[in-house]
């Protein structure tokens, strides 16, 4: 089986130190701050960035330069068979292109696999996540690669459906008190977003549920 290396930036909230017990490699995201160079989580702490926030400093954001990238490529695959290259999403930056360009050089063919997963910050690092989880199952870095622009596609369907649906109440609450008709534990559930509000996995009871039958 390959050895497969994922690399992402520092976008998706991963910390240098973060990625060392994770197995993978992080690029520092640059800002240019009142004329200086910086690097995030290299030179440049998220306390420090904050605070020069705050003090009105200019701050401009790059991508990181191709050169940059391609000698993390070059350093990897002495170690590694391939790459899965997780940028930002493509919406936000040029770092998926000008990655995809370099990745169709012939050095890195069936080497380095460019997702543009249309992802950042907390769903950046969960696609790290996901992604290495298939790499335990045995997966390799082609087929994590179309998983992912998959579940892209798949985004984007559910998105277009959700801005043209129309909502209809399944719960009523209020105080300590709710009335539903959905079974327990089918509703989707996270501590961030709005996940409460997609309906593939939910069930709907014929009958009211009642306090009891829910703490079952």
């Amino acid at each position: 089986m390959s050895k497969i290396c994922i690399i992402t930036d520092s976008n998706s909230g991963i910390s240098q130190k973060e990625s060392l017990s994770l197995g993978v490699k992080v690029i520092p995201m640059p800002f240019t701050i009142g004329g200086k160079e910086y690097f995030e989580d290299i030179t440049l702490t998220q306390e420090e960035f904050y605070e020069k926030l705050k003090s009105g400093a200019d701050i401009f954001t790059s991508q990181p330069t191709p050169q940059v990238v391609m000698d993390l490529w070059n350093e990897t695959l002495k170690e590694y068979d391939e790459i899965i290259h997780m940028p930002m999403s493509s919406g936000l930056s040029s770092s998926y292109q000008t990655a995809r360009m370099l990745a169709e050089e012939e050095e890195y063919e069936g080497k380095v696999f460019v997702v543009n997963n249309q992802r950042i910050s907390v769903t950046l690092r969960q696609a790290v996540y996901d992604a290495l989880f298939m790499i335990e199952k045995g997966h390799n870095a082609k087929e994590i690669a179309d998983d992912d622009e998959r579940f892209v596609a798949y985004a984007e369907a559910e998105a277009l459906l959700l801005d043209s649906a129309v909502m209809i109440p399944t719960t009523t609450q209020g105080g300590n008190y709710a009335v539903t008709r959905v079974a327990p534990r089918t509703i989707p559930y996270a501590h961030w977003g709005n996940d409460e509000d997609r309906w593939k996995s939910i069930i709907i009871s014929s009958d009211f549920i009642s306090k009891e039958e829910r703490a079952d």
